[in-house]
């Protein structure tokens, strides 16, 4: 609603809204509003005009009681820096010279009443608006960088990961509670960057890319949850070693993979999947409240590990001086790996979380390395950093290069041989080859005494 200002002043008796889309993109981005900064329209072209009572078009301009638009966000990825303003004609002389561009001026954000996708604007004249906002996404070449790190790394983990879970399952030596609980991680994780990489940006389809979005979001608070399984079977291995096994595990399955099922359930209900998937990829919207959906279980499970570890360090630091049994052992060399995976793993999501609002290339390539290798870090404190693991894949490559060495031995032996018989002379005698072409009952050794005995050697 415009104020009785603008008719009063102007003696104007209508006015007119156009929204126009694509006229932004047209317009191109803004280098000088914001120090720094590039920033590009994000919502759609606002034009108020204002006209008297024969259809003239009437300036406004300075006025005492500012004008409030309200300007829905085109593109959810880009969010930052939100700017109001207008696109400056004034200065554009007859002949199409001149220096034109987006203006700030008479105009005001109001950050306070924004918010869900919108922004609010202040102004004290009437032409065309936007919002200008940062994407806080890098440019087209170092996106193409990102996406080559992401998917070689991606690769190598995903290959590390279906390795540990198939030398986990298929090795009967390796049936240990211990060794269930990273083949679960394992195996979670893994699914989860396989998707990533075949779905993260078939965005094409929004019921895909949706049900893609749900997937991931459930596959990696497993394999978090399964982290923190690992921190808790570790203390009770510790503290309670005669409890029964079976029933403990039923209860880290249900946790494990229930507690992430409940959280996405929830998640996808309440909004009805309107969270999930956006127009650059299939994730939780970075701009709705549900992508804490994500963020804080995770930053539940980072602390609960951390304070779970921290009783087992100072148990195992009182015990030290005892002599060390072979649970203990178990004990110490899972405290390791986890003592370590479990920092990596919380600084890459942090870096992520960082990562979402702002257009730093470094978070963005820290986050991309640690998050596309964490399949190889598990691999090598799970899996290489186990006497057995190594020596099955010890074995296997032996095996391996064994039988190829077998195989070209065998076919340069069988083709030695051949050629031997072909090249060997064959001193067969006159009444010997008379006695075999002529004589049908006879035998090669009823031939003369010479003759038979070089046949036989034949």
């Amino acid at each position: 609603n415009l104020p009785a200002e603008v008719f009063v002043r102007t003696r104007a008796t209508r006015y007119a809204v156009a929204v126009l889309s694509g006229i932004g993109d047209l317009l191109g981005p803004s280098s000088s509003l914001v120090p720094g900064e590039t920033i590009l329209p994000n919502t759609r072209l606002m034009t108020v005009v204002v006209t008297s009572r024969n259809g003239t078009k009437v300036q406004v301009d300075n006025l005492t009681q500012p004008i409030m638009l309200t300007m829905n966000h085109v593109n959810t990825t880009y969010q930052r820096i939100p700017t109001c303003a207008f696109y400056n004609f004034a200065n554009l002389t007859t002949n199409g010279t001149g220096v034109i561009g987006w203006d700030g001026t008479g105009l005001m954000t109001e950050t306070e009443s924004s918010g869900n996708g919108q922004t609010v604007c202040r102004t004290t004249h009437l032409t065309s608006f936007s919002v200008l906002m940062a994407s806080g996404m890098p440019d087209k070449d170092h996106r193409t960088a990102l996406m080559v790190i992401s998917y070689t790394g991606s690769v190598i983990s995903i290959l590390c990961l279906f390795t540990m879970v198939f030398i986990f399952i298929h090795e009967k030596t390796l049936h240990t509670d211990v060794n269930a609980i990273h083949c679960n991680l394992a195996m979670s994780l893994g699914m989860g960057q396989l998707l990533f990489l075949i779905g993260i940006q078939l965005t094409n389809d929004q019921d895909l890319c949706t049900g893609i979005a749900i997937v991931l979001h459930y596959l990696f608070l497993a394999a978090f949850m399964w982290m923190l399984v690992e921190g808790i079977h570790v203390y009770t291995m510790l503290v309670q070693v005669f409890q029964s096994g079976l029933k403990r595990f039923r209860v880290y399955y249900i946790a494990a993979y229930g507690v992430p099922m409940l959280i996405v359930l929830i998640t996808a209900v309440r909004n009805n999947a309107d969270d999930y998937g956006n127009d650059e990829y299939c994730w939780l919207k970075v701009t709705s409240g549900s992508r804490w959906a994500f963020h804080a279980p995770v930053l539940v499970i980072a602390v609960a590990n951390v304070i779970v570890l921290g009783v087992v360090v100072k148990v195992l630091v009182q015990r030290s001086r005892r002599r060390n049994s072979n649970s203990e052992e178990t004990i110490k060399a899972s405290v390791k790996g986890a003592l370590f995976l479990l920092p990596l793993l919380g600084i890459t999501w942090a870096i992520g979380i960082l990562a979402e609002g702002h257009d730093t290339l470094a978070l963005h390539y820290l986050f991309v390395l640690f998050n596309t290798l964490q399949g190889v870090f598990i691999f090598l404190f799970h899996g290489l950093r186990n006497h057995q693991v190594r020596t099955i894949l010890v074995r296997y490559c032996s095996c391996r290069r064994q039988g190829k060495s077998d195989s070209s031995t065998s076919y340069v032996n069988t083709s030695t041989s051949d050629q031997t018989l072909r090249s060997r002379p064959q001193p067969l005698t006159d009444s010997t080859h008379f006695s075999t072409s002529t004589s049908t009952g006879r035998t090669l050794s009823d031939s003369s005494s010479g003759g038979g005995e070089d046949v036989t050697k034949v």
